[in-house]
């Protein structure tokens, strides 16, 4: 008599004989066509299908919907999830997998990352998913420009700076499939947006994810007071992505590193230690970085000194605790360790003292003592300053009204009469107006002992007011060049061939190679450079000034481009003009070596016979 449980085994071993009559027609019968390189994309390697992990399967095991040949022309996508239902279900609760459930078609996929009729396993170093191939296999779509604008990816590049990386090195160059890839820190397949508490690489589970590799350094960060602070709900709080970066990390020694010794104090520690919002919120003192910066520490490492005590030197590195913790490398009982790292022989001299060197009002006598010590110099330093240039203006003042009497005196030749001297002195001080309004807000130098608002209101004010007048003045000169006695000063002060000579004789000389300095006539090839380059830089002052001033009126007539041009143009001639005033004018005019007397025909009109001799023979023999 034939049992329930007999006729279970006959229809199972019925089934499974016709499994394997149909998977052994449709394999060999499918490599028939599809083993012919013509047919394209559809093309099956047998090498590599042999190769796969799938070797022992049949053709119709993926695509089950194929039941006789010829089979339909299109087929339905080959489901993984009959295999691998729980690794389908953690894909599909995936980044990717929800993105493909929304309908996108060119979201990664098992194929994508896996391949199709070659896969191997992830402990074969030809798989695609081999932990030293990884990178290259993300890489694929996250390395794609296109990609990741389209899909709206944050991270751009992450395999240039990963391939870079330390992590990145000992994977692609070495074949590491012990450092970090791609799936350790993401996952593989339970990817998740680093927002979502369920990623790997969400901030609250970073320390964690690095602890697998960095446990002892884990514990002394968790121990610490960041660690301690994050645990506690702070997410201002540094995790190790913080100081270290996320792709990009470089080893500490290497000068790329976020922890290379000549980083931290510059950019690691201040990220935090001098961001207004976190010291405001969570209490901390806001001098750390400017007080270590003023010290001595401070400035030998702003000059690149790369064993100068910086921000970990001196509070540790992962194991950060507070001052008035006893574990603390800046405690009281533990500071001549400290400092005998860099001093050997340290005393406890060395603990006494503020370290930072911040210099504040306190009831303790050693920084009591300092307080007032550079309260004095405050003092002292501009009243003695202050008196020295007092008393240096008026032994100017003296001496000037002395010679100003002997010009008028003896008389002299009239260099610049009554209207230029006006001219000059207008023009001089509207220039020097604007450039101390200018550069204030370039420099951004308080301009006056205001702030805000009203700073702003006032430099401007006083900038735009001084930019009037000089444009007044430019105006009245060009009237005053056209006057009778004057529409010679112009014509003269053009470039001519005998300025070339005298500019190679004078080279000559200062050379040792002539020995008779040029002579000249009314006006110098020093002094046409000199206005010509006036005339030349007011136009480009003024033009550009005015773009700048009424931007809402020219934007209507040429693009924010221009603008931008405009700024650029008008900064940096600004520049040019104040170094060539200083350079070569203060020169020639008020400090020469050798002339006889500072030039005064600005304040009197007039050159005596002796500058005249010294300046201007030619034109004194004309006068003659």
């Amino acid at each position: 008599m034939i049992n329930s449980t007999t006729i279970f085994y006959i229809l199972t071993f019925l089934l499974f004989s016709l499994n394997n009559t149909v998977n052994s027609f449709s394999s060999n019968e499918c490599l028939s066509c599809h083993e012919d390189k013509g047919m394209g994309s559809l093309f099956v390697d047998e090498k590599e299908l042999k190769g796969s992990r799938h070797a022992d399967l049949g053709c119709v095991d993926c695509h089950s919907d194929i039941s006789g040949l010829p089979h339909p022309e299109k087929l339905s996508p080959v489901s993984c999830k009959n295999c691998h239902d729980s690794v389908f279900e953690s894909y599909k609760k995936s980044i990717h997998g929800m993105e493909k459930e929304k309908g996108d078609r060119f979201v990664a996929s098992c194929r994508n990352c896996h391949g199709t009729h070659n896969i191997r396993s992830s402990k074969d170093t030809e798989s695609s998913t081999y932990a030293a191939n990884i990178p290259l296999t993300c890489a694929k779509c996250h390395e794609e420009d296109k990609v990741v604008r389209e899909k709206g990816i944050p991270i751009n590049k992450p395999y240039k700076f990963y391939s870079e990386s330390i992590h990145g090195r000992a994977v692609i160059e070495k074949k590491s499939n012990m450092s970090p890839n791609c799936s350790t820190c993401h996952g593989a397949h339970d990817i998740y947006r680093s927002n979502d508490p369920q990623s790997k690489s969400n901030k609250n589970n970073i320390p964690k994810l690095c602890g697998k590799c960095h446990y002892g350094i884990y514990q002394a960060y968790i121990e610490s007071i960041h660690g301690t602070a994050f645990t506690k709900g702070a997410q201002d709080s540094p995790v190790c992505t913080t100081c270290h970066g996320e792709h990009e990390i470089q080893a500490p020694k290497e000068p790329a590193s976020f922890v290379y010794s000549a980083n931290i104090s510059k950019t690691t520690c201040p990220q935090c230690h001098n961001a207004e919002r976190i010291i405001r919120k969570y209490g901390l003192p806001s001098d750390r970085i400017a007080s270590y910066l003023d010290s001595y520490h401070g400035l030998a490492d702003q000059f690149g000194d790369t064993t100068v005590a910086n921000c970990a030197s001196c509070h540790g590195i992962h194991n950060i605790y507070p001052s008035t913790n006893n574990r603390s490398l800046t405690h009281p009982d533990n500071l001549v360790k400290t400092c005998g790292k860099c001093h050997p022989g340290a005393t406890a001299n060395f603990s006494k003292g503020m370290i930072h060197g911040t210099i504040v009002k306190s009831k303790q006598l050693p920084e009591l003592i300092k307080y007032y010590i550079r309260l004095f110099y405050l003092i002292i330093i501009p009243i003695t300053i202050l008196g020295m240039l007092l008393h240096n203006i008026l032994d100017y003042a003296y001496r000037l009204r002395l010679k100003y009497r002997q010009q008028r005196e003896e008389g002299g030749y009239e260099r610049m009469g009554f209207s230029a001297r006006i001219q000059h002195i207008v023009m001089l001080t509207s220039f020097i107006i604007l450039v101390i309004s200018g550069f204030a807000l370039r420099l951004k130098l308080n301009f006056v002992f205001l702030s805000g608002e009203m700073n702003t209101l006032l430099r401007g004010t006083i900038h735009r007011s001084a930019a009037v007048i000089f444009i007044a003045i430019s105006c009245y000169h060009i009237i005053y060049l056209f006057g009778k006695q004057r529409r010679s000063i112009l014509f003269n002060m053009m470039p001519a061939v005998k300025d070339i000579r005298d500019i190679a004789s004078a080279i000559g000389v200062y050379l040792g190679i002539s020995k008779e300095f040029p002579k000249f006539g009314k006006y110098s090839y020093i002094e046409k450079s000199e206005y010509l380059a006036i005339i030349w830089g007011s136009i480009i002052m003024i033009a550009t000034g005015l773009v700048l001033w009424f931007e809402g009126f020219f934007m209507k007539y040429i693009p924010k481009w221009g603008l931008d041009v405009a700024d650029i143009i008008h900064y940096y001639e600004a520049i040019l003009a104040t170094l060539a005033i200083i350079v070569w004018h203060f020169y020639h005019v008020h400090i020469k070596p050798g002339a006889s007397h500072t030039n005064l025909s600005w304040l009197t009109g007039k050159l005596t016979e002796e500058e005249m001799e010294e300046e201007h023979p030619l034109e004194l023999e004309e006068k003659e």
